[in-house]
């Protein structure tokens, strides 16, 4: 067979009775070794060493989440964990990749009493004076529980908003992935007390939202909040006519000021998607509601942002309230569907 650098491999044949496993993830020097490889095979250009005493397919991306991950995994002595971002994706939280723009964070190991662990790139060893809570999550490595790793990742986080967003893809009922509760995510970081970073953590939790569909809309939510000063909005919240129909959801919805503010991701510039939203945006305007619209391109020219999200809240308050045709209490149809 060929080898991804287009080598011949002579020596070793992947598909002849090595496991896949050890191929699809990092492992241990020493069990690629118990399952018959050599040093002399190890060595060679069919595998990458992406930490001492740990090898991987040399095909596999090394910047693939899972298998940065993986490798990390496989230098974890026993009764230690994965914590932080990595614990949160291998859980299912996708949206945390492990990415901060061009950079990679590093994997979190928390290691028990007893065990020692140098920082090398890729990895952060971090001691704590009792292992929590492990899950293997349907992996082959042990990882803490969702509330735990968001909870750490949270008070690693380089700035508050990064923690908002952590805290909001973690419990998110939006985007259809596995999550913790609000309620879960407090109670551990109520219990982690003194560790680095929890203030930011505890600041971040009174800023979250359950109700964010992705870390772009969290964004837009803290420039409304934290930047323009406004009062904290309803999120994804369905609004209605007075006949009881369903006009759409709004991604921030301010009550007071009748103010509707929507993010517009990339699957908005789709035809179908962009014909809906012009249809949707028309119904909620004739009902007298406030309209401002934004893109992934306005969270980095967020001085402008700011203006449109005040002028929007102050036309909004100053509107003839006689005109309003909407409403934020669910007709009986919904509320049956609902249970």
């Amino acid at each position: 067979m060929q080898s991804p650098s287009g080598m011949v491999a002579i020596m070793f044949d992947p598909g002849n009775g090595l496991p896949d496993r050890l191929i699809q993830s990092p492992c241990a020097v020493h069990v690629l070794r118990t399952a018959g490889l050599n040093r002399r095979e190890l060595d060679g250009p069919l595998w990458s060493a992406p930490h001492h005493g740990v090898r991987q397919w040399a095909a596999l991306d090394p910047d693939d989440p899972m298998v940065r991950i993986g490798a990390a995994a496989a230098l974890l002595p026993s009764g230690c964990a994965i914590s932080g971002w990595a614990a949160a994706y291998a859980h299912g939280i996708t949206y945390l990749d492990g990415r901060a723009g061009s950079r990679l964070r590093d994997v979190l190991l928390l290691l028990t009493p007893g065990h020692r662990l140098h920082k090398r790139p890729g990895i952060t060893p971090r001691r704590v004076k009792e292992c929590p809570e492990i899950t293997t999550a349907g992996l082959d490595f042990p990882c803490v529980t969702l509330a735990r790793a968001s909870a750490d990742e949270m008070c690693l986080a380089y700035a508050l908003e990064d923690a908002v967003v952590i805290a909001d893809m973690a419990t998110s009922t939006r985007t259809g992935q596995r999550t913790t509760s609000l309620t879960d995510l407090s109670v551990m970081v109520a219990e982690m007390r003194g560790a680095r970073g929890i203030r930011r953590a505890r600041a971040a939790l009174r800023l979250a939202s359950d109700r964010s569909a992705s870390p772009p809309e969290t964004r837009f939510r803290l420039v409304w909040v934290l930047e323009a000063g406004l009062p904290p909005p309803l999120v994804n919240c369905p609004i209605f006519s007075l006949d009881g129909d369903l006009l759409g959801y709004g991604d921030l919805v301010d009550e007071d000021a009748g103010v509707v503010g929507e993010f517009d991701g990339a699957q908005h510039r789709e035809l179908g998607q962009y014909s809906s939203d012009i249809v949707r945006h028309e119904a909620l305007e004739r009902h007298n509601l406030t309209m401002f619209r934004g893109t992934i391109l306005d969270l980095r020219r967020r001085a402008s942002l700011r203006r449109r999200m005040r002028s929007a809240y102050e036309r909004g308050m100053t509107r003839d309230r006689s005109k309003d045709r909407w409403t934020l209490t669910p007709p009986p149809w919904w509320l049956e569907r609902a249970a």
